[in-house]
């Protein structure tokens, strides 16, 4: 039998030192392999990020120029392989593993192997800083998200999507399913992925017992509906542009579930109006929205093209 071995891809831009330090310390010693893929983080940062991937011991790519996160993923991913990787591990710089992660979700894979499921991914239950939530894991149908929540920590729950970060692929899946995809530079691309392997017939897992400590943009809002508080994620309106433009984009695809769409249709109104209406800038926010929709209609992909 091939040995596991585990490559850990992280694309940094502009991280903060200190915590960036601890989160690549805290992976290092996890995994065979870690590549950092930079994109272009500013010149004053990039003797820390050399020092850094030097004391442990990472593959470093520097890109000339902010490619997005789907090409750095996609370039780590294809370095990870080269270097003889059988799984890779993405994770956002912004998150932080626990000690044990990468063992815990081994060893999930293995036991759905034994079940004989065929995996594109297993995941961790995210817990979102500084709220303490855990993150659900939903599937998709006509009527409604349905969340899997732990009740056991050796619960193995079955979803529809598994966020980027944390996600531990076999490297022979990657010939079946394919790549991150450039095209969509950053905001769904986990989702993007994920649909794609369903589509092509591999299962994706949430692994209660391993943990990972994540943030997801600049300040979380919470808004009751019907008695329970869902998060709202405050971003800013550049990245309005990609999360609106990616959504209308992947309303088109054939392999993207209906139960996804019509989910989904609803939710990208609300933030319309929600952001247009109640979050400052106001006015920045509605016309990135504005330009996403009018860019996704044209099938226009990639980095963000119009004046700031």
């Amino acid at each position: 039998m091939t040995p596991e071995t585990v490559a850990a891809i992280i694309v940094s831009y502009n991280p903060e030192p200190a915590e960036f330090a601890q989160r690549l310390a805290r992976i290092a010693v996890q995994v065979e392999h870690l590549v950092l893929v930079d994109n272009a983080s500013h010149p004053s940062l990039r003797a820390m990020l050399v020092a850094q991937a030097a004391a442990q011991g990472a593959v470093l790519l520097e890109n000339a120029d902010n490619l997005g996160l789907a090409t750095g993923q996609r370039q780590g991913i294809e370095t990870a392989l080269a270097l003889g990787a059988t799984f890779t591990l993405l994770l956002d710089q912004d998150s932080l593993p626990a000690p044990d992660l990468v063992a815990r979700l081994l060893s999930a894979y293995r036991r759905l192997l034994d079940d004989g499921r065929q995996i594109a991914g297993v995941g961790p239950r995210a817990v979102f800083e500084p709220s303490g939530r855990s993150m659900p894991f939903i599937r998709f149908t006509p009527y409604a998200a349905l969340k899997g929540r732990c009740q056991g920590m050796d619960d193995l729950i079955r979803t529809d999507f598994l966020i980027s970060s944390g996600l531990l692929t076999p490297a022979w899946v990657y010939a079946r399913v394919g790549l991150p995809e450039d095209a969509l530079f950053i905001d769904n691309i986990d989702l993007e992925w994920c649909f794609r392997a369903r589509h092509r017939g591999f299962d994706l897992y949430g692994v209660c017992n391993a943990v990972l400590y994540h943030q997801i943009g600049k300040q979380t809002r919470f808004l009751s509906v019907r008695h329970s508080k869902g998060p709202i994620y405050i971003h800013d309106p550049v990245r309005q542009y990609y999360q609106t433009r990616n959504r209308f984009l992947l309303y088109g695809r054939r392999y993207v579930p209906w139960a996804w769409k019509i989910q989904d249709f609803p939710r990208a109104l609300f933030k319309l109006l929600y952001f247009g209406l109640v979050i400052p800038p106001r006015r920045e926010h509605l016309r990135m929205m504005g330009l996403a929709l009018w860019d996704a209609l044209r099938g226009v992909t990639g980095a963000f093209r119009h004046n700031p």
